[in-house]
C-alpha cells in the first residue's frame, strides 16, 4: 500500500512539474539598445559598452550631409532605442522633431565640447560638425559618453569607465604616431574642397586652403580660383583632398590649372575598414598624408 501511495505521489509531482514548465512565462533579458546617428559614434559606443548593450547605426547609407529622413524605419528604430547618440551642431536637422520627442533618452556628443573651439575659418557662428576627427575632442566625447551612460546604467559603470580609459590610451598612441610621422614633412599643406578634415588638419597643424565654405556646396567661383592659385604657389601645395560626394566640373578641372594631384578619399562617415575609433583616426591620416608634400627641408 505504501508503495502504491509513493508511486502515486511521484506521478503527481512529475505532472505538476511538467505542467508548470509548459505554462511558465519566458523571461527575456533584452540588452539595452543604443542607436547612433553616424558611424564614428557607433565605433566609440561599441568599444565603451562591449557586449553589455546592443549598438546599432541608424542607417549605414547616410553620410554627414544627410542624417535621417522621414522614413518610417528610421523613426521606428529611434523609437525602439533605449539611448540615442547624436552629434548635434545641425548635423541631424532632418531628425529634429523625432530627436526632440526623444530628448530624454538622447545624448548629444557635441554638448561635451566647447563650441568656441569649433568655429569655422571665417570665425562665424557656424561650427564644424565632424568633431570626431580630432583626438582632443574624441577624448572629451569619450569621457562625456562614459559618464552619461554610467549614470543611466550604474551596474555597467565600472566596465564602461575601464573601456573608456583604454580607448583614450589607444587614441593617444595614434596621436603620437601621427605627430612622429609628420616630422618628415616640411610645412605640410593641402587643398580641401569641404570641411570634413578641417578639424583633423587644424589639430595636427597641417596648413590647408578650404575653397568652399563648410556650409555651402557651391562650385568654385572665378575669384576663389584666383585666390587658390596664389595660395597654392605660395604654400607649395601638391594635392587636393576631395570627397567622392563632390561632383563639380570646376573641381575636375583643377589638375590642369594648378597641377594638383587629386586624392579622392572614402566616405569617412561610414568607413567600415575601421574597427575602433583609434583605427578610424589612423585611416584618416593615411588618406591625408597621400596628399602632402613629401619633400623634407633639412
Amino acid at each position: 500500500m505504501q508503495k502504491l501511495h509513493l508511486t502515486i505521489l511521484i506521478v503527481i509531482v512529475i505532472i505538476v512539474t511538467v505542467t508548470s514548465c509548459q505554462f511558465k512565462p519566458k523571461v527575456i533579458n533584452r540588452k539595452p539598445l543604443i542607436v547612433t546617428t553616424v558611424h564614428p559614434y557607433e565605433l566609440i559606443v561599441r568599444e565603451l559598452v562591449d557586449t553589455l548593450f546592443t549598438v546599432e547605426l541608424l542607417n549605414p547609407s547616410y553620410d554627414s550631409t544627410q542624417i535621417g529622413t522621414t522614413d518610417s524605419q528610421d523613426i521606428l528604430k529611434l523609437e525602439k532605442a533605449d539611448v540615442i547618440i547624436s552629434n548635434g551642431l545641425g548635423l541631424e536637422t532632418n531628425l529634429g522633431k523625432v530627436l526632440l520627442q526623444s530628448s530624454s533618452k538622447t545624448i548629444v556628443a557635441s554638448s561635451f565640447v566647447d563650441k568656441k573651439l569649433l568655429l569655422t575659418d571665417n570665425n562665424t557662428h557656424s561650427c564644424y560638425q565632424d568633431i570626431w576627427n580630432s583626438p582632443e575632442f574624441l577624448t572629451t566625447i569619450i569621457i562625456g559618453l562614459s559618464n552619461s551612460l554610467g549614470k543611466r546604467y550604474p551596474m555597467s559603470k565600472d566596465v564602461i569607465e575601464s573601456n573608456a580609459r583604454l580607448m583614450i590610451m589607444e587614441i593617444n598612441q595614434v596621436d603620437g604616431k601621427i605627430k612622429m610621422e609628420l616630422e618628415q614633412y616640411h610645412q605640410p599643406a593641402v587643398v580641401i574642397l569641404d570641411s570634413s578634415f578641417a578639424i583633423f588638419l587644424t589639430y595636427f597643424r597641417i596648413d590647408y586652403v578650404n575653397i568652399i565654405r563648410p556650409d555651402a556646396g557651391n562650385d568654385i567661383t572665378p575669384q576663389q580660383m584666383q585666390d587658390l592659385i596664389i595660395k597654392v604657389k605660395t604654400k607649395k601645395i601638391k594635392a587636393v583632398l576631395t570627397n567622392k560626394q563632390i561632383n563639380s566640373i570646376q573641381t575636375a578641372s583643377l589638375p590642369s590649372k594648378l597641377n594638383l594631384k587629386i586624392i579622392t578619399y572614402e566616405n569617412q562617415d561610414t568607413n567600415t575598414r575601421a574597427t575602433t575609433i583609434a583605427d578610424y583616426l589612423w585611416l584618416s591620416w593615411i588618406e591625408i598624408k597621400a596628399g602632402l608634400n613629401k619633400s623634407v627641408e633639412k
